[in-house]
């Protein structure tokens, strides 16, 4: 699995829909990879849609999101690298 770039600072996954099916792009797959078996899992949000996540070579903050929730069958991931400022801000989180 190729761990996130130092250059790196957005993933933005695509699902279409095909007659029944939804497929998943690659960097949709690498998102899940990624956040099941990379990232280290920290927080979510007061909505529960919004998860932070740290990578554990850097310690460089990550929020997986899903901008397009509304979207039937589910929505493409985007993953987003993210100053402490703005955990804290999202997150709600003190201790960072």
């Amino acid at each position: 699995m190729a761990r996130l770039k130092k250059e790196e600072v957005k993933l933005i996954g695509n699902i279409e829909k095909t007659g029944t099916a939804f497929i998943e792009d690659k960097t949709t797959k690498r998102i899940k990879l990624l956040t099941k078996n990379y990232l280290k899992k920290l927080a979510c949000d007061e909505s529960g849609r919004n998860i932070l996540y740290q990578d554990p070579m850097d310690n460089r903050y990550w929020a997986l999101m899903h901008p397009h929730n509304e979207t039937q069958g589910g929505s493409s991931p985007h993953l987003i690298n993210l100053s402490q400022e703005e955990v804290k801000d999202k997150f709600k989180l003190k201790n960072i």
